[in-house]
C-alpha cells in the first residue's frame, strides 16, 4: 500500500503533530489545537494555490471541536468549503489510505521499539510530503 502511495506524483501528503503527556481533557483541548493548526495549514496551501477543498476524515462526527477548527477560518478567504465529512475507515479506501498514511508517520516518530518494522514506512512516502518532513506545530 505504501508504494501505490509513493508512486503516485499527483498524490500530495503532510503531517502535523504534538508531543504531550496531557490526558483526558488537556489531552482533548490538545488534540483540538492541532488539529486547528492543521486545518490553516490546509486552507492557507489552498488560498495559495487558488483552490477550493473538502476535508474527509475518519470518524462518527461527534466530536465539535473538529468543526468548530473550521468554522474559525475567516469566510473571506476560506478555501477549505465545508465543515469535515467524516466517513468510517471500514467504508472508504482513500481514509484507510490516510490511516496508513498517519500510522507511520506516528512509528517513524515515536520509534517504539517493539514497532520498528514501521519505522522506515513514512520515509518512504517522503517523496510526497509536502511539508518535507512532519511539523512539530
Amino acid at each position: 500500500m505504501l508504494i501505490f502511495l509513493a508512486e503516485r506524483s499527483w498524490l500530495g501528503m503532510g503531517t502535523v503533530y504534538s508531543k504531550t503527556t496531557f490526558r483526558g481533557v488537556p489531552f482533548a483541548k490538545e488534540r483540538a489545537r492541532v488539529y486547528q493548526e492543521l486545518v490553516k495549514l490546509i486552507d492557507g496551501r489552498l488560498l495559495s494555490a487558488g483552490e477550493f477543498g473538502l476535508l474527509v476524515m475518519d470518524g462518527d462526527g461527534t466530536d465539535d471541536s473538529y468543526i468548530s477548527a473550521h468554522r474559525s477560518l475567516p469566510l473571506q478567504t476560506r478555501c477549505l468549503i465545508e465543515d469535515p465529512i467524516f466517513q468510517n475507515s471500514h467504508k472508504s479506501q482513500w481514509v484507510q489510505l490516510a490511516d496508513i498514511t498517519a500510522y507511520s508517520a506516528y512509528q517513524h516518530l515515536l520509534q517504539h521499539e517493539s514497532k520498528r518494522f514501521a519505522w522506515p514506512w513514512y520515509p518512504r512516502l517522503s517523496v510526497q510530503d509536502v511539508l518535507g518532513e512532519p511539523q512539530e506545530v
